[in-house]
């Protein structure tokens, strides 16, 4: 074979690798912002104990967040506001839920995510009830202030082999005209924590899909659980974050992607987010992923201080050294053809 032959043969071969290339190797670099944390606990009043599992939208130029906190009287779900994202001001009607006085979620509640649609605001989230047992619910509101705990709550129960214990930590999007969930599921002794899927029609009544998504891997940083995902679909797939902790019991967040949102590949060189040793956030959980233009944006809790720190994911850079090596490779491709 000659050089004229090669050539194409090896370019061919550099067309299937860019895309992994702009997904994985050059893609990860996620940055921390050096001001964190973004979000703290008040000195005194309601969640002065510990805030955790930010959930943000973006409505226009502002970014509107709810969080699940822990105060003298027990936990509760507040909302916060900011024009950057790093800058936040709490609601004076903060909490907007409190546990009870329903059984379903009298222990504590906590882990929101909210959707904004044509009827206003949904929010599931996490309740406990009296013996612990996790199940979770849903709430709406017209404006995100002010929320109604749904009549049929709980919308979905522990029960199926794989989440008899606990299931928690939804994370929902409307997708293809129905809403899909993501969720932490819990059963012993089969497994301690995995990720589990379930769908609806209307956010109200669920079909969970028959065994978990994600469960521990073998080895590495998930090796012995995964869970708190956050998921996005985008023109690459369905793509997900997720706290993971391995063998050397370091929380970090983890990341995977699919074609269906149902079977999950792991990214080889997670984690993609971990703390440093001995700083205010060592051990991560709850990453909350938003995408923007040109950067994915994660709003992450602390499990060490409870309080929701901040890092970014520039996309655009690396996605366009990929797209213009692609063009040119299939320009030259072309010209040797000639």
């Amino acid at each position: 074979m000659n050089c004229r032959t090669e050539i194409p043969v090896i370019l061919s071969a550099l067309l299937i690798f860019l895309p992994l290339v702009s997904g994985t190797v050059l893609g990860m670099d996620w940055i921390r912002y050096q001001g964190n944390p973004v979000l703290t606990r008040s000195l005194d009043g309601w969640d002065n104990q510990g805030i955790s599992a930010a959930y943000i939208i973006r409505e226009g130029e502002l970014y509107r967040l709810w969080y699940s906190a822990t105060g003298p009287d027990g936990s509760g779900i507040g909302t916060a506001e900011s024009a950057d994202g790093l800058s936040w001001v709490k609601s004076s009607h903060n909490p907007l839920l409190v546990t009870g006085p329903e059984e379903y979620d009298s222990n504590f509640i906590f882990a929101p995510t909210v959707l904004s649609d044509g009827d206003g605001y949904k929010m599931w989230y996490t309740g406990s009830n009296g013996s612990n047992v996790w199940m979770i619910c849903l709430a709406t509101s017209n404006d995100g202030i002010w929320w109604d705990k749904h009549p049929v709550n709980p919308v979905m129960e522990p029960g199926e082999w794989f989440d008899g214990e606990r299931i928690g930590d939804p994370w929902v999007i409307h997708d293809e005209g129905i809403y899909k969930m993501w969720y932490t599921c819990q059963n012993r002794p089969e497994i301690v924590y995995g990720i589990a899927y379930a769908t609806s029609p209307d956010g109200v009544s669920w079909t969970k899909h028959t065994e978990p998504v994600l469960l521990a891997s073998g080895d590495g940083p998930d090796s012995g659980t995964v869970r708190d995902p956050s998921v996005l679909r985008t023109d690459r797939g369905y793509e997900m974050w997720y706290r993971g902790i391995g063998e050397s019991l370091e929380w970090t967040v983890c990341y995977a992607t699919s074609a269906d949102g149902i079977t999950w590949t792991r990214y080889p060189e997670n984690p993609v987010l971990r703390g440093d040793p001995g700083s205010w956030d060592e051990r991560i959980w709850f990453p909350r992923v938003l995408a923007e233009e040109g950067r994915y944006s994660m709003w992450y809790t602390s499990a060490d201080d409870d309080e929701i720190g901040y890092a970014y994911l520039p996309i655009g850079q690396c996605f366009t050294i990929a797209a213009g090596l692609a063009i040119f490779i299939r320009i030259i491709s072309m010209h040797l053809k000639q």
